[in-house]
This record gives structure tokens, C-alpha cells and sequence, in this order.
């Protein structure tokens, strides 16, 4: 008897993944998921080595969070559409579409051809993440950095997996598009996604190869990644 190992991922989500991305209960000013964020921020020791802090008052378009060493400024992105968003709704028409949702995402994180790409002809236009990233970078002012956040697995990513670390992924592929067509001298772009062991995040600052693991568990109860391993026989 052969007995071959093999591993599946699992993604859960709460039926109510909406209220993450609503405002905070007390806290209009304040997303559920930029909270979470400005925690990991301050979790961070390498891609965010600052102190960082919400800002209350945005009346006249201030960034979301700010360092209080530096003043240097972030803005806590999502990578959606609108539409996407009212998927997760509920409404006269219909109940939460979360295996919609989840398809969809999968379908962004999976439009790179890297073929294409080393052949110079790969159309970053033509998929749905680019231009929601591009239009969410170029809605914000010029000096103010972008921390993208995913709530699922953009790129395939571990903490032992160095060989991750130096290829060219989806997300780095963007980041070099948008410094060849926008003003990004006093910006940069960061990323904060969940890999595939449960409750560990990937920061990574994209211009550069720079990255760090965090746990954080803040986010266990609106969803939940990790890989198991199974026993074929």
C-alpha cells in the first residue's frame, strides 16, 4: 500500500464579512478593517517600524493613519470595486453572494501570465486588480503611501518559503506597472494579506523585497486560511 501526502487549502468566512468593511460601531470616521490594519501596523517591527495612529478628522481628505515619529502618512486601501462590495449585502433582490465574492477574488489573484509578461505583452489593463489598484493610488495625494489590504491570499506565501520571496509575483508585478505611469518619488505601496497558515499575515512593502510574518488573531472571527495536510492512500 502506497500512501502519498498531498495538502488542502481551507477558507472560511463569516456570514456577516460585510461589517468589516463598514464603520466602526462608535466610530463612523473609522472602517472595522482599518482598525485592524493600524494593529498590525503597530505589530510590525520591519515594514512598519514606526508608532502609528488613526486619524479622526478626515473632513478635508486627510490620510487614515499617520506616524507619529515622522508624520509620514498611509492610507488603508481595499482592493475592490463597488459592486463587489454590494455582493456582500443584504437586499430586497437577494441574500450575502459570499461564494460569488470569493470567485471573484480568485479570479483577480490569478490573472498574471508571467509568459506574457517576460514577453513585454501582457495587458495589465485588461484584468480586473490593476486598474482598481491604479485608480486607488491615484486618488490619493502624492505624498500619502497606500496599504493595500486583502482579505484573502493574493500570491502564494509562507514564512519558510524564501523562493517566494525573490520571484515575481502579481502584486510586485503591479507596483512596477504603476511606477512607470504615475508620480510615485514620495510614496510607496504596502500590502497586507493573509498567507496560508492560519492567523499569519504577509507585510510587505512592494517596491522593494522586503516582507515580515505577523500573527495576529484580530481577524479569526470574519475569516480564517490555512492548509492541511491529507493521507491519500
Amino acid at each position: 500500500m502506497n500512501i502519498s501526502p498531498t495538502t488542502r487549502t481551507v477558507a472560511s468566512y463569516a456570514s456577516d464579512i460585510i461589517k468589516l468593511f463598514q464603520s466602526k460601531p462608535g466610530n463612523r470616521a473609522m472602517k472595522v478593517y482599518e482598525e485592524k490594519v493600524l494593529e498590525i501596523m503597530n505589530l510590525s517591527k520591519t515594514v512598519f517600524p514606526g508608532n502609528y495612529e488613526f486619524v479622526p478628522n478626515q473632513s478635508h481628505g486627510e490620510c487614515d493613519i499617520v506616524d507619529k515619529d515622522t508624520d509620514a502618512k498611509f492610507d488603508a486601501k481595499l482592493p475592490f470595486t463597488e459592486n463587489q462590495i454590494k455582493l456582500l449585502t443584504t437586499g430586497e433582490r437577494h441574500k450575502p453572494k459570499i461564494k460569488e465574492w470569493i470567485e471573484l477574488l480568485c479570479k483577480e489573484s490569478t490573472e498574471l501570465d508571467l509568459n506574457k509578461l517576460k514577453e513585454r505583452c501582457f495587458d495589465f489593463d485588461r484584468t480586473k486588480l490593476y486598474p482598481i489598484m491604479k485608480a486607488q493610488v491615484e486618488k490619493d495625494k502624492k505624498n500619502e503611501n497606500i496599504v493595500f489590504f486583502f482579505p484573502f491570499p493574493i500570491v502564494p506565501d509562507e514564512r519558510n518559503g524564501i523562493h517566494l520571496h525573490f520571484a515575481l509575483d502579481y502584486l510586485r508585478a503591479i507596483d512596477q506597472k504603476l511606477h512607470k505611469e504615475l508620480d510615485m518619488k514620495n510614496r510607496k505601496i504596502y500590502s497586507i494579506y493573509p498567507t496560508l497558515e492560519r492567523n499569519w499575515f504577509s507585510l510587505r512593502c512592494l517596491s522593494s523585497y522586503k516582507r515580515e510574518y505577523i500573527k495576529y488573531e484580530g481577524l479569526n472571527g470574519d475569516f480564517l486560511f490555512e492548509v492541511s495536510n491529507l493521507q491519500l492512500l
